[in-house]
């Protein structure tokens, strides 16, 4: 091959691209944007140590136990091994794998043979999917792998025929990794046999092809599960659609929605562009009579899927790549003839910057690596662990993947996110609204009796719920609920441990927490919460700003640079590390923890931030930057006063 087809600029932008995309990922930490990971990590440990799959909600107390049709079970052996020998850097090792992979096959199958001198339109298209994808490769679940295997077998069976053989094992394996998403794997096999079936009666032998297409076909009940799989994705998904935002129904207006994020397209955008350009494809290939049948069933069916929710939007896009592979782009050429050499090279910069700009926004500001503790209960979890004596504990259904999967097999809980395919829409309802609803409280309390409740801190409304059983008490809380323990059952461990403050009523958050501490009493018991789960994100800002109330600000500084290195993409630690510096008279050491805490912080926490600032530019002298912030604070602030 020549040397200019080999390094040509759009080869070498791909490549750079991808390498970007899967170094990112490859250190981005996971964080708790959902809790599937560990229901996933749980079940896997239970297979694992078991050697079966698990044919009820073991860790569940609901009754009767709830018959599960474990379809992901592969998925959660994958990840627990890789998660035993190497830990959660070794699943962010594996998505990276797995991002890397999606991407190449979707970079082969869109510029086949010249993928080392693709024009510039597969350059914009391949862009478009990766700005898609990202979000979704966020989340390690097994859609990473649907995804992958998805693009492979499209891959196989548009530009590689000679790896047709290999399409009944990816088929099989994807049927136990995802099982639930076989009607996918259907539609793309069932597609490409069509088409042979109608090339055979013109003449055309394919008779190998459609031999292993079909079987890949047929491969899909070599699982555990067999024919038990088959009407698991036809579950209805009504009330999940309430619940579940990946589920809401797409709505057909937002196709015309554009919108950027951080200097590029959102993914949304980078959909409805490719949905467009799909569309405009099909035509062209309609109106040319050039349009493939298998192209033809994979961009209907994709559009069918949009109709199950918006998460189907990107196995939508997917499908749509043998037909946008197919397509005759020539933005190169027309931009030439549009307009001269200099904004033509500026639009071009400007397209190769757009992903580049979206992998740096995912990861400013970066959380610790290799794992976010931010919205997990820990503190909760571990507090069970290490003082609890087991039992059962109600919690809301979004906290039980992670508590299952950190309590172990001493404690059960009531429900997981798994809803309707575990827990039915009946079981989800009224463990959510037992939260909620003092009847539902009720109901939960008299059939099951709980040992605990970890009661979540954005539902205040709790607290007079559970008034109306005075056996409860709490115990421990953390950034994310509250634990109730039932005192006539575990009299000693209410001896031992008892809330002198009500977390309901601390301010969350806020530099005006710490005045709603008690000026006795609290402090110990700070301490031994913090000797339990050390690296819970409240109680340690408490503990600095209690120092910050007190004056001693060498102690505020020692709890806030502790909150700013467990958790350094939070406002708060860099807040009152510039709190405490200013006080202890480092000024531009001061600034520069104020600067991190600005670019971290909210449209809430933002004038805090800059009203601390502007003390500091006042102590510097610089009068009129401080009295610029505090307009920009509060803009009622008169012009002319005097910043303190």
């Amino acid at each position: 091959m020549r040397r200019a087809e080999r390094w040509s600029p759009g080869f070498l932008y791909a490549a750079s691209l991808v390498l970007a995309a899967v170094a990112t990922y490859a250190v981005l930490p996971i964080v708790a944007w959902d809790k599937d990971l560990w229901y996933h990590l749980n079940g896997g440990r239970w297979i694992w140590e078991h050697r079966a799959l698990p044919t009820e909600a073991f860790f569940s107390f609901l009754s009767p136990p709830r018959r599960w049709l474990d379809y992901s079970w592969l998925f959660e052996v994958v990840v627990y091994a890789v998660y035993r020998a190497c830990g959660y850097a070794g699943l962010l090792l594996m998505r990276a794998g797995l991002l890397a992979g999606t991407l190449g096959a979707i970079w082969a199958l869109l510029c086949g043979r010249a993928a080392r001198r693709p024009s510039l339109g597969r350059c914009v298209l391949f862009s478009l999917y990766l700005l898609l994808l990202l979000p979704r490769f966020a989340l390690v679940r097994p859609h990473l792998f649907s995804y992958f295997l998805l693009a492979i077998a499209l891959l196989i069976l548009e530009r590689r025929r000679r790896w047709i053989p290999l399409l009944p094992l990816l088929a099989a394996l994807w049927g136990n990794l995802h099982g639930i998403y076989y009607p996918i794997l259907l539609l793309t096999a069932g597609a490409y046999a069509l088409e042979h079936f109608l090339r055979r009666a013109a003449g055309t032998r394919r008779q190998r092809e459609l031999a292993f297409t079909a079987a890949a076909m047929a491969a899909v009940l070599l699982t555990p599960l067999g024919a038990g799989l088959l009407d698991i994705p036809f579950t209805p998904l009504d009330y999940a659609r309430f619940h579940v935002g990946e589920l809401a129904p797409f709505r057909p207006a937002s196709l015309f929605a554009l919108h950027a994020d951080a200097w590029s397209p959102s993914p949304e955008t980078g959909f409805n562009l490719l949905f467009f350009a799909a569309i405009g494809t099909a035509l062209t290939g309609v109106a040319r009579r050039r349009l493939r049948p298998a192209h033809a069933a994979l961009a209907i069916g994709g559009g069918l899927l949009l109709t199950k929710g918006v998460r189907f939007s990107y196995e939508c896009a997917l499908l749509a790549l043998p037909l946008l592979a197919r397509s005759r782009l020539h933005l190169g050429a027309r931009l030439r003839q549009a307009m001269p050499d200099s904004l033509r090279t500026a639009i071009v910069a400007g397209l190769a910057a757009m992903p580049f700009c979206a992998l740096w926004t995912a990861t400013r500001p970066r959380p610790r690596y290799p794992l976010s503790m931010r919205q997990l209960p820990q503190g909760i979890a571990a507090f069970l662990v290490r003082e609890g004596p087991g039992g059962s504990v109600l919690s809301d259904p979004d906290m039980g993947g992670y508590l299952e999967w950190a309590l172990g097999p001493s404690y059960k809980i009531a429900a997981d996110m798994r809803t309707p395919h575990l827990f039915s829409d009946a079981d989800a309802h009224l463990v959510q609204r037992a939260f909620l609803d003092s009847k539902a409280l009720d109901e939960m309390l008299n059939r099951y009796h709980p040992d605990f409740i970890a009661a979540p801190l954005a539902r205040p409304e709790f607290k007079s719920l559970i008034a109306r059983w005075p056996r409860y008490v709490p115990v421990f809380f953390d950034d994310e609920a509250v634990l109730y323990v039932d005192s006539v059952r575990h009299r000693p461990l209410t001896r031992r441990w008892t809330l002198p403050v009500d977390p309901f009523d601390l301010p969350r958050h806020s530099e005006g927490a710490a005045a709603a501490l008690p000026g006795r009493g609290l402090p110990p018991y700070l301490a031994r919460m913090i000797g339990v789960a050390p690296r819970t994100f409240s109680t340690q800002v408490y503990a600095a700003q209690f120092c910050w109330t007190r004056k001693d600000f060498r102690g505020e500084l020692d709890w806030a640079r502790r909150v700013a290195r467990e958790y350094p993409e939070e406002a708060e630690g860099w807040l009152l590390e510039g709190h405490a510096l200013r006080h202890l008279g480092n000024l531009p050491a001061a600034l520069g923890a104020l600067r991190k805490s600005l670019r971290r912080a909210g449209p809430a926490k933002a004038p805090v931030v800059k009203r601390e600032m502007a003390a500091v530019y006042a102590a510097q002298g610089r009068v009129e930057a401080a009295r610029a912030l505090l307009r920009e604070a509060d803009p009622s602030f008169p012009p002319d006063s005097r910043p303190e």
